[in-house]
Parts: C-alpha cells; structure tokens; sequence
C-alpha cells in the first residue's frame, strides 16, 4: 500500500486540471448530498418546480464547491504560506467568489436567469456549499498531518531497527577481525620483533578506521581498498611469500573521488581468502581484489587460487559470509547480491554486486 508521502508526490505530479478531476471524484458524495440538503430545506427560493431547483442547486454547487476546490489545489501547489488563521477563510472567500460569478454565468446562460434575482439565492447557497467545503478540507488537512506524523514515526522507528541490526552485525565482525590480527601479531613475537613492531603500527591504524568509520554507513571506496591493503600488508608479514596480492581496480572508478560502499565489507572477504586459501597451503597463493563498474553499480571480487578449502564442511566461512550478506540485504534490499563459491580451475571467489546508492539511508 503506498503511504501518504507516495500519494501527495502522485499527485503533485500530475497536471493541475487532471489532479482536479481527481479532487472531484474524491468529493462525489458532496456533490450528490448537498443539492438534495438544499432543495429540501428551500435554501433558495428559484420559484421553480422541485425537480428543477434540484438540478439548479445541483449546478450551483458544482461551480462553488468546484472553484473551491481549485483554490485550495492551487494554492497548496503553489505554497502561498499564509498562516493557518488566515489560509482558510481567504481560500473561502475565493472560491466563493470564482464560484458565484462562474454560476451567474451558467444559470444565464442555459436557464435565463436574471442575474439580479439569483444573486441573493446564490450567496446563501455558496457560503453553504463553501462552509461544507472549508470544514471538509480542514478536517481532511489535519487528517492528512496526523498520517504524516504517524508515518514520520513509523520511519524513525524503522529507521532505528536498521541502524540497531547493522550495529549488531558490525560488532560480530569487529571482535572476530581483531582477534585474527592479534593471533597475527602473536606468531611474528617470536619470529621476528621488528616485523611485529611493524605489524603493531599496521594493526593500530586498521583499529582506527574501524572505530572511526564503525558509526558511518558508507565510506569511500578508496577508504576501504586503503584497509584492505593494510591488512594484507599485516598478513604479509606472517606469511611472507606464501601470500602474493594483486589489486585491479576499473580505471573509470579510480578517477572517481565519491564512489561509496558500506565499510568493512570487503576485509571479511578478504580475510577468509587468507585464512582458508593461503594458511591452508604451503605453496604460494595470490589473493585477488578486483573492483569494476557494472552497469550502474559496482562489483567487487575477491579470490585466490589456493586449494578451495573454502567449500569443506569445516571452512567456517558461514558465519563471515551470512554477515555480509545480511548487511548487503539491509542496506540495499534486491538491489544488492552477494555470491560465493569455488572456482572450476581451483581456488575460491566471493563476489559483491552493489548499487552505486543504498535503497534507505540509515544514519541519522
């Protein structure tokens, strides 16, 4: 069902006489009741027979309520910003007026009215029909107030449940990162202090721009590949040769300064690429992180060529990969997907396509 942001931006789209038309059928009932309310109270006396003055009232009403109703339309489109006090008696006042002098015409014109014997009539019939009018748009305007704060809360509210389940998985990964780069650090204690000290500094600035970016929604992409290049410059240092690192960026995205993704997004990759693909061999592996444009939006590809220990039944990479996942969904919704799985000539790849914008923002 739309909201009613949908439905006022529907119909501020439309031209001004179709979102008329529309304001008219919505009021049909008015336009039915109050000819029938009129004739039988005699509200004007036409000295015509009854079927007659219904039809006559029936026109009058039409007039008034109708150029009624285009005031108001045009003035709500036209943000006349007048104050609430103001706003409806001088929109009244018009309408009535437009929809006197537009009567006039008509009854002269198709009942041969004299104008100076209708006037009167016409005047009690309008302040009626307009009095229906204005209480029915007041009515309908804090209405319609009270369903955007209603909806406004209920956005916020959403809003608040997104942002508290992308800090939950955030906090899943941050404990689990952390604890890989200190085991890490622990192995180069005892095999080369320098290199620890080295890998030290690289862990301290990793920590940084996680805790610095931790409350941010997007980051820049530069941002993340920079973390992922300090990642793999600390995991280097573990395993030497044995991890060999190729990045392959689009040249296009690369003279891009504002291309966005949620941060942290790639490292997890990343990280099972080295922990299931390179740990698990004793020959070289190259991890790969290639990042191109695709259509309008992004992908992102992380693999490597180890022996694809990603796919056994004691990987572990399940919980990494459903974060990811479950993160990509709750930004982007289907506009995101998120594929895994091993290569035909070894090896793994896991693979990120992204929008270039995320469906809702989240930060406040």
């Amino acid at each position: 069902m739309a909201s009613a942001a949908e439905l006022e931006t529907d119909a501020r789209a439309r031209p001004f006489w179709a979102a008329l038309l529309v304001e008219l059928r919505r009021a049909w009932w008015i336009y039915a009741l109050v000819p029938v309310v009129l004739t039988a109270l005699g509200a004007a006396d036409w000295g015509v027979p009854t079927v007659e003055a219904f039809a006559l009232n029936f026109c009058v009403t039409l007039c008034i309520g109708g150029s009624s109703q285009a005031v108001f339309l045009l003035a709500e489109r036209r943000g006349f910003g007048l104050p609430l006090g103001l706003h409806y008696p001088l929109l009244v006042l018009a309408g009535v007026a437009l929809g006197t002098e537009l009567a006039l015409a008509s009854l002269r014109l198709f009942a041969g009215f004299d104008p100076a014997m209708v006037r009167r009539g016409l005047w009690v019939v309008g302040g009626i029909v307009a009095a229906v009018v204005a209480a029915i748009s007041v009515t309908y305007d804090r209405l319609r107030e009270r369903a955007r704060a209603v909806e406004l809360r209920a956005e916020q509210a959403r809003r608040q449940a997104l942002e508290a389940k992308l800090d939950a998985l955030q906090s899943r990964m941050n404990p689990h990162f952390l604890f890989n780069s200190l085991n890490t650090v622990a192995a180069l204690i005892e095999e080369d202090r320098d290199a620890a000290v080295l890998a030290v500094e690289r862990l301290s600035e990793l920590l940084r721009y996680t805790l610095e970016r931790s409350g941010d929604t997007l980051v820049p992409l530069a941002d993340e590949l920079r973390c992922v290049r300090e990642y793999l410059a600390l995991e280097g240092a573990r395993f030497g040769e044995r991890l060999r690192v190729r990045v392959d960026i689009d040249e296009a995205l690369a003279r891009v300064t504002q291309v966005m993704i949620p941060p942290l997004i790639i490292q997890p990759l990343v990280e099972n690429a080295v922990k299931h693909g390179v740990a698990r061999s004793r020959a070289p592996v190259t991890v790969c992180v290639a990042v191109d444009a695709e259509g309008e939006g992004l992908r992102v590809a992380v693999s490597d060529d180890g022996p694809g220990a990603h796919a056994g039944p004691s990987a572990g990479t399940g919980t990494a990969q459903r974060t990811v996942s479950e993160r990509l969904r709750l930004l982007y919704g289907e506009a995101a997907r998120f594929e895994a799985g091993p290569l035909s000539e070894g090896g793994y790849r896991a693979t990120l396509h992204l929008p270039r914008a995320p469906r809702r923002e989240v930060a406040a």
